[in-house]
């Protein structure tokens, strides 16, 4: 089945900051207890008269009441309701400024449209709002380097740089990077199914480009390397047709990456969740509008994600991100 658009649209829309709260709810009660009188018991009868029957002398008699008493009493309770202490003050945010996060990617990760140069709107920009509004992280960087058409590996002939690869690419921009800087670095990569096809399915030499790419980073004394899984198409996209064994490939190269534990997550956000191979689920595809080879716009291909996508990718993304700087960026002085 499909998957509905959850809360990607608001972020690809308006590029809200996303938040996080916490509520605490103190409950206080009260109690009243009320007195109540209490009185004697009713006052005694009077005595009757003692007559005198032995002398005509009368002598009035003496009648003595015993006095009555009544008392009452009434009984308060005070209560006191004291609130609960104040929840402690979340730490200091972690100091990212030294934790740069470098994405090496392919046209999936760098357009969502026709404005090859626009990067505003892919899921590194978007990962950049979702980062930026983590209330345990300040200073975080996301610099994205992925170039439409850049292979991992294989030299790309239809490509406007044929030599753009990762593996080209990686020695180029870290060259002036201090080694202590390297070591705090975060790079990201994901693979595209460029090298798929310019491999003509050839999964194994596929993962020797990957693994090219990942040596060259461990040598230069990269921190941290995160992979995301390779993005899916969709069933109808042209893609299917031209290259039919395409989905078998990319899902068997996403798996064996998962075997090692090599994947950030097993299964890339946008895919639907009811097949297998993995395919593209339509709603986070069918906005992008591509250029051909004479530029001339043309209609959703199934491979490249709109902007819906990139906010899904750069959600799901966000949080591992998120918890992993949380414990390898500074922390606060």
């Amino acid at each position: 089945m499909y998957r509905r658009r959850s809360g990607s649209s608001a972020v690809a829309a308006s590029v809200a900051c996303v938040s996080v709260m916490g509520v605490v709810f103190l409950t206080g009660c009260g109690v009243d207890t009320d007195g109540r009188a209490s009185a004697a018991a009713p006052p005694s009868a009077l005595a009757p008269p003692v007559l005198a029957t032995s002398t005509p002398t009368t002598t009035a008699p003496t009648t003595t009441a015993p006095a009555a008493t009544s008392t009452t009493s009434a009984t308060s309770t005070t209560t006191t309701t004291t609130a609960p202490p104040a929840p402690p003050a979340p730490p200091a945010p972690r100091d990212c400024s030294g934790t740069p996060v470098v994405v090496f990617g392919n046209s999936t990760d760098s357009v969502t449209g026709t404005n090859l140069a626009d990067l505003s709107n892919a899921w590194p920009a978007y990962l950049q709002v979702v980062m930026s509004s983590d209330p345990r992280l300040r200073g975080v960087t996301i610099r994205n380097n992925a170039k439409p058409g850049v292979t991992m590996h294989v030299p790309n002939p239809w490509s406007d740089a044929p030599g753009q690869r990762w593996t080209a690419d990686i020695p180029v921009l870290f060259a002036d990077v201090p080694p202590e800087q390297r070591a705090g670095t975060v790079v990201i990569l994901a693979p595209s199914i460029i090298d798929l096809q310019l491999l003509e399915g050839d999964v194994d030499t596929a993962l020797l480009g990957f693994f090219a790419a990942v040596e060259q980073l461990r040598g230069l004394g990269i921190g941290t390397i995160l992979t995301l899984p390779m993005n899916p198409i969709v069933e109808d996209s042209l893609m299917r047709f031209t290259y039919p064994w395409l989905p078998e490939r990319m899902q068997e190269f996403n798996d064996r990456l998962d075997e090692q534990q090599l994947l950030l997550y097993p299964t890339s956000p946008i895919a639907r969740d009811d097949v297998r191979p993995a395919l593209g689920d339509p709603v986070f595809y069918d906005d992008f509008r591509g250029i051909d080879l004479q530029g001339a716009v043309v209609e959703p291909d199934g491979m490249h994600i709109d902007t819906d996508g990139a906010a899904e990718i750069a959600l799901t993304l966000g949080e591992r991100l998120g918890d992993l700087l949380a414990q390898v960026c500074a922390e606060p002085a």
